[in-house]
Formats: C-alpha cells, structure tokens, sequence
C-alpha cells in the first residue's frame, strides 16, 4: 500500500474513527484501525463488534493494499505532524508515515483485518440537517445506565404510519419526540438503538442531513463520505403510550434560564444527599416555590416568577432530573405542567411542538 493524503483530513478520520475503539476489549486487533485503498483513496475503518464505522478520506493511490494498525499511536501521530501532506506506506507487516524528511514506522496485525461490518437491509428514512444533534440531546441524557436493563440503554425507535418516533427512558423520566414521515405508511414497527449509536452520529453530522437504513437488527446512518452501524439491542421496550398524563391540574409558563437558575441553587443543599429531592409549590397568580433542605448543608428557598394557573400543588421531585429535562429545550421559554401527586409531570415548548420531557415525581418511581 502506498497513498499520498491530506494531513488535516486523515487526522481527523482517524480520531473519529478512534472513538469508537476499546483498548480493553478481549479480541488485541479490535484495538486496531484499518486502512484499506480504494480507487478514490483511502477507507478508515473501526469497531466494537457492536459499532461499525467506515470513513472515506480523498487520496492519490499508487499501490493499494490494506492495514490494521493501533488506532491510537496512528492518530496521535497524524495529529501532530505539522506538514500537510503525508505519505502512507505499508511494507513487510509494517505502516511507515512518512512527512518530509521524516517517517515513523508503526507495527501492524499482520495479515489480520478487522471483522467486517454486517450489510444492513431495510427501510431507508431521511433526517434533516441538524435532527441528529436535536435527538442525541432530547433523548440521551434520559436512558438508563444500569446494565440490569439493557434494553433502556437505547432509544426506541417506532416507524410507519407516516411517523418517526423516538422514546427514551430509565424508568423515573420519559423523552418523546416525533418526526414526520409521509413515504413510511405501513404498520408501525420498534427497533432498540443503543444510546453510543446515536451520540456518534451527533458528533459526525451536527448539521448534516442523514439518511437512515432500518432493519430487524442493525440499523445504518450515512452521510459526508461516512458510514456509521450499529447492531440493534434485544428486547421489549416499555409500553409508553401512557406514561405522560392527557390532562394536567396546574400549568406554568416560565423562563428555561430562571427555572434552571433556580434549580441549579436550591439543589446545592442537596447535591451530598443520597435521595436528593426539592419541593416544588405552585402558587396561581404568583408563581412558583423551591425549596430544599439538608440537615448537614441547611436549607434555601427561592421564588421563580413565571404565569402559573391551575391549583396550588406542593411535590417532590428530583432536582437533577428536572435541570437535565429543562437543558433539553433550546426554548427561552417552557411549559411546566403538573398533573397531580402521583402522576408525571411535562415539559414542553410554548408552541405546538414535536418533543416533551416527563418526570415522575419521587413519591411514585418504577
């Protein structure tokens, strides 16, 4: 293999591409990346058996080949190579780097390759620019991380009947956004992507549009010269469809900054305590109380102005899992509405909008 590519270029596939590595894992070549010549240039390749990435990089190609070599020495070395074209040479089971003057040769696997990536089938969705980000940060942040429920360490996600709709939970909070899908009209289907799917894909295409294939068990996103896959989790995912009350007693519009502020204070008192909790009171035609207290910390109360109407209500909650739903909106304005004390709270946008956060309150966790 001999290529010619730009430095800036590599560099930077190489430290997408190294992202997706696990130096511990049990397979010493899953902690290689591979690089194999095309007729255009050069494929960067990477996985964790799960996860499958593959990144095109324009290059001038005099002998083809292919080389799994250590991702991270490979990119950190590229990094820092200030010129800015390279030359990558493969010889006798070793890469050299060449720069100028210079070349570093690295070991590599030998005749190894990384396993391929699985071809994935299915119905094929578009999303527009700018969705992948907006979804890694409304529904991320509320799956679960405990290992004991796989399947809520992903997203759900329901196509047909013209929708697209993604749910995410861990049990205690809920995020639920829709997209329209008109080309989508059979009967709706479920697949499980695991969350590391979808906080790849918003690190490589922040503002790109993507175009989606679905399948039974692995699900494909492309998009710029890359292609990210990933094997679906197993599972039944929670029957949702109730989770958020239709009806709700005390409805505030309020300021997402002067919430959070207030929340993000209240819950100093509490940060140290094991079941951290603030008590929220609704006064109509005031606003809205929070306060907390901690016997080793002491205690603060705080009123947040906001147009409350409904009834007076006092709750428990959470008060991270409130500050994680509210940085979910990038509203300057949201919906807090409450529905009772053993029902689920929203939060919403102030105008008709395709996404919601709910929070059960601590008086009823599942």
């Amino acid at each position: 293999m001999r290529a010619t590519v730009d430095q800036a270029q590599l560099a930077q596939a190489l430290t997408q591409a190294n992202r997706l590595v696990n130096p511990q894992n049990t397979m010493p070549v899953l902690s290689g990346v591979e690089i194999q010549t095309t007729s255009t240039g050069l494929l960067i390749y990477s996985t964790d058996l799960t996860t499958f990435l593959t990144i095109s990089v324009p290059a001038q190609v005099t002998e083809p080949g292919r080389s799994v070599v250590s991702a991270q020495t490979l990119s950190e070395l590229v990094r820092r190579i200030p010129l800015a074209h390279i030359e990558i040479v493969e010889q006798g089971g070793r890469l050299q780097v060449r720069y100028g003057r210079n070349h570093a040769t690295l070991q590599t696997y030998g005749d190894q390759t990384l396993p391929e990536c699985p071809r994935v089938e299915g119905t094929r969705l578009s999303l527009p620019a700018g969705e992948f980000a907006d979804l890694s940060r409304e529904l991320l942040f509320a799956t679960s991380h405990d290992e004991m429920r796989s399947v809520l360490r992903g997203v759900a996600l329901t196509y047909g009947h013209g929708r697209l709709v993604f749910q995410a939970t861990d049990g205690t909070r809920f995020s639920h956004r829709w997209l329209a899908v008109p080309d989508v009209l059979d009967e709706p289907a479920t697949i499980i992507v695991p969350a590391k799917a979808l906080t790849e894909g918003a690190r490589l295409w922040p503002e790109t549009d993507v175009t989606m294939t679905l399948g039974s068990k692995l699900a494909q996103f492309e998009a710029k010269d890359m292609v990210l896959a990933t094997r679906l989790l197993e599972g039944t995912y929670p029957d949702l469809s109730h989770a958020a009350p239709e009806t709700y007693i005390v409805t505030c519009q309020v300021s997402a900054n002067d919430l959070r502020g207030g929340l993000e204070r209240v819950h100093l008192i509490t940060v140290k305590e094991h079941m951290a909790s603030v008590k929220i009171h609704t006064l109509p035609g005031q606003g809205m109380e929070l306060t907390a207290s901690s016997q080793d910390v002491g205690s603060l109360s705080e009123m947040v102005d906001c147009l409350c109407e409904g009834q007076e209500l006092e709750i428990l909650f959470n008060p991270q899992y409130l500050i994680e739903g509210i940085r979910s909106f990038s509203d300057a304005d949201v919906i807090f509405e409450l529905s009772g004390m053993q029902s689920a709270a929203r939060i919403r946008g102030t105008e008709e909008s395709s996404y919601f956060h709910a929070v059960l309150p601590m008086r009823q966790l599942v």
